[in-house]
């Protein structure tokens, strides 16, 4: 083929069609070759006619990749289809941002070049195990939820539960001066669904709560607003929509400092204040009452563990609105619901 291609001045995938159009391979590969030639046009239609996060689905059905590896059902695998839902997440996010397909190529490209580490520039993004025998003066570990860190997977073992819980105290111990320790209310999870309600990590909870100093909800700042009903919150979703204050400049960012009372250093190697005295940070999971109430976890016998998002109305008249993983938002006459406490 490359012979082909030098002699007739052609590209490499512009000598392939001549060569299969000519009928120059065997019988074999002239079969194989075709039906990845039409392979690549329909991935090419779906890239050009359909929203990016689709194509990408799209692509990973119709190559028989994904089906493949859920197959494998080896740890590697797993990583690997947990590596390819949040491709699909991020290039939800790509396309809302008004992304290409290219756009979105070169990007990830761009990323990956910049997977080695240089402990002289100024930000690090890494992995708790690319971090070990590592240190930085500020360390931020996000991502603090249930199911995401200790990771979904982890929960039926105990040794993975340890191994989840020994990775997070790598990460702590490779901040010199000062750790941040965040989770998101809200979270669109792999595949690119609705956002959902999250429930805080247990190793926030286990860590000293004389070392703790709470950065977290303060009633006289902006929270986000997700409404309950079901057509509003899905618009919100598909927007991407967060009604809160971003802190995207040292300006914001001090500013959110200080409507906490913390002063912060804006400038390199400025002194490092005392903490303050520690404020705990909220039970996990959140305290239990005895109706359901916003932010509750409570177990369905259908639908298994989920989020209460919404309550409407009193006594055996009330309603509620629980996000669940995989079945999504329900809304539930609670005095039917059998629902348990999670």
């Amino acid at each position: 083929m490359d012979a082909f291609a030098r002699e007739h001045g052609l590209g490499l995938w512009d000598a392939i069609a001549r060569m299969i159009d000519q009928q120059l391979f065997p019988a074999r590969a002239q079969s194989a070759l075709v039906a990845f030639r039409t392979m690549i046009q329909e991935l090419s239609l779906r890239v050009e006619s359909e929203p990016l996060p689709d194509a990408i689905r799209f692509m990973l059905d119709r190559t028989g990749y994904g089906l493949m590896l859920e197959h494998e059902n080896t740890p590697e695998a797993e990583s690997r289809l947990d590596n390819l839902k949040e491709l699909v997440s991020a290039s939800a996010e790509a396309a809302e941002r008004g992304e290409s397909m290219g756009d979105f190529l070169d990007h990830a490209a761009l990323v990956a070049e910049a997977d080695g580490v240089d402990e002289t520039a100024p930000v690090s993004l890494l992995t708790l195990h690319n971090a070990k025998g590592l240190e930085f003066p500020v360390v931020f570990l996000s991502g603090m939820e249930e199911g995401l860190f200790p990771h979904q997977r982890s929960m039926g073992s105990v040794e993975a539960l340890e191994e989840e819980r020994r990775l997070c105290y790598v990460g702590m111990t490779r901040a010199r001066q000062r750790l941040f320790l965040t989770w998101a209310k809200y979270r669109r999870r792999f595949g690119a669904g609705e956002q959902e309600r999250t429930v805080p990590s247990r190793f926030l909870g286990e860590a000293p709560e004389e070392l703790v100093i709470n950065l977290g909800d303060d009633d006289r700042l902006p929270q986000i607003n997700l409404h309950a009903e079901r057509y509003q919150v899905r618009q919100s979703a598909q927007r991407n929509t967060f009604n809160g204050r971003t802190y995207n400049s040292l300006e914001n960012i001090s500013q959110f400092f200080a409507e906490r009372g913390m002063p912060f250093p804006a400038q390199k190697n400025a002194p490092v204040p005392p903490p303050a005295p520690a404020r705990p940070l909220p039970a996990v999971p959140p305290p239990v009452r005895r109706a359901a109430r916003a932010g509750m976890t409570v177990e369905h016998p259908k639908y298994g563990m989920g989020t209460v998002i919404r309550r409407e109305g009193e006594g055996e008249d009330a309603k509620i609105t629980v996000s669940f993983p995989r079945y999504g938002l329900k809304k539930l006459v609670e005095k039917y619901a059998g629902l348990k406490r999670g």
